[in-house]
């Protein structure tokens, strides 16, 4: 714990030395001036004696000690973490009405992204709570780092009691976050858990609550953490005994075509083949229009005969799709079908795969197969690939050249010349 004291340091040329308030802290010490001044034999034990003003200098030092000590009381679960000079500018910066907190912070947008959440779902509209989980998943992590208690089992009571103001933590503090994060085995999240911090940050700057000289990400690189993932993909012969392979049982077939028809449709993301059909997308001239989930952008994605084929063996009764009246949410979706997923590869003695290896694996094979352009590929997995004002906002950009690029896709799996 910080330590503070009132001491004489630093003269004048009448002989007087001003009184500052000394933060010690890890053997490091820091100085706050004031605008007193005494001779060294007006000064004893931290008070004012023998000076015409002793009273008034005492108890007006008093007052500042007190509220310096309150400020202390504050922070004292990050302190440990903070050199004597960040004490010290803590203590001498001047305070706005409203300081955000971390937990608070985190809280308020999980709580805005949980409303939205129910929202989209009560008006029928596509929905995810993956970024609702991200935030708790770090709010979690931040507690346990600086309380050392299992964030996930404490009540909120204990995340108020151990929470500290934005404003104190530094890059310090976030290198400190990064060795924490390396010691408890999560390297590979390093990146996600500091992309999340810096948005409340962001966040908190934006709404005018944080003033962005205390942003710590100014001279911190996250990007150092992300590491750069050779794509999962399957290789021609891998794909082929899949769409040629029959599973065994049930589950594990329904969940080997759902994985054929979401390659069929350029291995498109799970959240929007879940909602194939529903939650505001729709089935037009035997096309799949919808707003990609994870950009918002516009897509349309031409639907071949042999993903119909697929589509009216996994049909619903009421829904497009089984699995959308089997899960009532996309993560279940997700999760249950790569259980199957994983079963079926070991039963034909593949290696592991998931619905997200369609993906990757379309564009794989459309580049190095298919000789397939990348633009065409960018759009045919609705990036966001302009970055001119006229491709952003002015370029309608035809589907010809997809639909032709998955149409050869197909053509070349089933071996049609």
């Amino acid at each position: 714990m910080a330590n503070i004291e009132i001491v004489l340091k630093d003269g004048k040329k009448d002989g007087t030395l001003n009184i500052k308030f000394r933060i010690t802290h890890n053997r490091k010490q820091s100085y706050i001036s004031t605008e007193y001044y005494v001779m060294p034999n007006q000064f004893k034990n931290g008070k004012v004696q023998k000076h015409d003003n002793a009273t008034i200098f005492n108890n007006r030092l008093r007052e500042k000690l007190t509220e310096y000590e309150r400020k202390l009381d504050d922070i004292a679960v990050s302190i440990e973490r903070m050199t004597a000079l960040e004490i010290k500018n803590y203590l001498t910066t001047e305070k706005t009405t409203f300081q955000p907190k971390l937990f608070a912070s985190i809280k308020k947008r999980m709580d805005e992204l949980g409303h939205e959440y129910e929202r989209k779902k009560e008006h029928g509209e596509k929905a995810s709570n993956k970024t609702y989980m991200a935030y708790q998943t770090l709010r979690n992590s931040l507690f346990s780092f600086i309380t050392s208690k299992q964030g996930a089992q404490s009540p909120e009571s204990e995340f108020e009691k151990a929470d500290i103001y934005l404003e104190t933590i530094d890059i310090n503090f976030l290198k400190k976050y990064v060795d924490y994060l390396s010691e408890k085995g999560n390297t590979s999240s390093k990146w996600n858990y500091l992309k999340d911090l810096r948005a409340i940050f962001n966040n908190e700057i934006n709404e005018g609550n944080l003033s962005p000289e205390y942003y710590p990400f100014k001279r911190y690189n996250i990007n150092r953490h992300k590491k750069q993932i050779e794509p999962r993909v399957l290789s021609v012969a891998e794909l082929k005994k899949i769409i040629s392979t029959t599973a065994q049982n049930q589950e594990e077939e329904f969940a080997r075509k759902t994985f054929i028809l979401d390659f069929m449709l350029l291995g498109i993301n799970s959240t929007d083949l879940y909602n194939f059909g529903i939650n505001g997308t729709e089935i037009v001239d035997d096309r799949y229009n919808f707003d990609r989930s994870k950009t918002d952008v516009i897509n349309s994605i031409k639907i071949e005969p042999e993903a119909q084929e697929i589509i009216k063996e996994l049909a619903g009764k009421e829904k497009p799709l089984f699995f959308q009246e089997k899960y009532n949410n996309h993560e279940n979706f997700y999760r249950s079908t790569n259980k199957f997923l994983k079963r079926y590869a070991d039963s034909i003695g593949m290696p592991e795969f998931t619905l997200g290896y369609a993906r990757y694996t379309w564009a794989t094979i459309a580049y190095n197969n298919l000789d397939i352009d990348e633009s065409t590929i960018d759009v045919a997995l609705g990036h966001k690939t302009s970055k001119t004002v006229a491709g952003a906002h002015y370029i309608k950009k035809a589907r010809t050249k997809v639909d032709e690029a998955n149409r050869k896709m197909i053509d070349y799996l089933f071996g049609i010349e």
